[in-house]
């Protein structure tokens, strides 16, 4: 039975999109994971977003090594950008998202695509693992002694990401997924932004019938000073509040009323995070007067049509909406 549950889920390709942009240090390791993948029924598309430094050539030169590679060379245009570039060529099954200064076991994909099969999922997902400078590739191939697994429904999932930090990371991002492809007929990542993962990412999982879950970090998160998540605070992170209202918004249509309440609490909570990380640093931002903080506070303006607010709720966001500096002062007094 497993035998042939295994033969069977080589008869689908998955379509690998990595975004490139200025990893030349890293992209070799990255590569080199997906290719000797144990699963073999693989297009690797590799996005060359316009990449200043040596990434083009090292993408022309593993094309010529392995025909499951292509390769686009754009203008830069984002992250964002290169993985919608990735999407409109692919022609796999399935879907999956690398970020070029990660790498993946070399079991993952077969992993993932069986328990897809096994319980006809639209998704499969995995734990990751932090990885540093200083980190060796000893675990690329290691397989669980045992493999836990949880069956979720889309809308289940979303619920499982307002657990803790760390179930927020792991239902939010998109590159420890694997995906039908289907779920991207009309859903695209928004150009022009950063934190796109968490502005589309929900979607996908909710439009899900079924999701199964690999507790075990096939997919290794490297972690680098001037990456994205690296850097220290500026402007760019407002983008975070976009993301947050594109939630929002997608809530209150799907009349997930439970969800939106949720979410516009963190969505708060995380302005005031974000308020004090600008003051901190001396930054002299407003942020409900900049552009991303108007996005989202039109949004949590939407609360009155937004049924069962608790009394509390409703009066924080109240304070929030006409008083955003006295909430701020409340929520550093309950930080401490």
């Amino acid at each position: 039975m497993i035998d042939s549950i295994k033969e069977k889920t080589h008869n689908y390709k998955i379509s690998v999109i990595v975004p490139i942009y200025k990893v030349e240090d890293y992209l070799e390791r990255c590569v080199d994971s997906i290719i000797n993948q144990s699963y073999k029924n693989l297009e690797i598309i590799l996005v060359d977003d316009g990449s200043p430094d040596n990434c083009s050539e090292i993408c022309d030169r593993y094309a010529k090594l392995d025909s499951r590679i292509k390769v686009i060379h754009q203008k830069n245009g984002g992250l964002s950008c290169a993985r919608n570039s990735g999407l409109r060529i692919a022609t796999g099954d399935f879907i999956s998202l690398v970020d070029s200064d990660d790498y993946i076991n070399s079991n993952m994909y077969a992993d993932l695509i069986e328990q897809i099969i096994v319980h006809k999922a639209d998704i499969a997902m995995c734990d990751c693992e932090y990885v540093y400078e200083k980190d060796t590739l000893v675990k690329v191939n290691e397989k669980p002694d045992s493999l836990e697994v949880s069956v979720l429904d889309g809308k289940k999932a979303q619920y499982m990401a307002f657990r803790d930090d760390i179930s927020r990371i792991v239902f939010n991002v998109a590159w420890n997924k694997l995906y039908r492809k289907e779920l991207f007929q009309n859903i695209s990542y928004p150009e022009g932004r950063i934190h796109e993962d968490e502005a589309r990412t929900h979607q996908l999982m909710y439009n899900a019938s079924k999701i199964v879950y690999l507790k075990y970090p096939y997919y290794y998160y490297f972690q680098r000073k001037d990456s994205i998540v690296g850097m220290r605070i500026s402007k760019k992170n407002l983008q975070l509040l976009e993301a947050y209202a594109d939630k929002l918004k997608f809530y209150r249509e799907k009349k997930e009323n439970k969800l939106w309440k949720m979410e516009v609490s963190h969505s708060m909570h995380m302005v005031c995070y974000q308020q004090k990380l600008f003051d901190d640093e001396k930054m002299s931002i407003d942020i409900i007067r900049e552009a991303q903080g108007k996005i989202l506070l039109k949004e949590i303006k939407r609360y009155e049509s937004i049924s069962d607010l608790s009394i509390a709720l409703k009066f924080e966001i109240i304070l929030f909406v006409l008083f955003p500096k006295m909430y701020y002062k409340v929520w550093k007094m309950r930080k401490g």
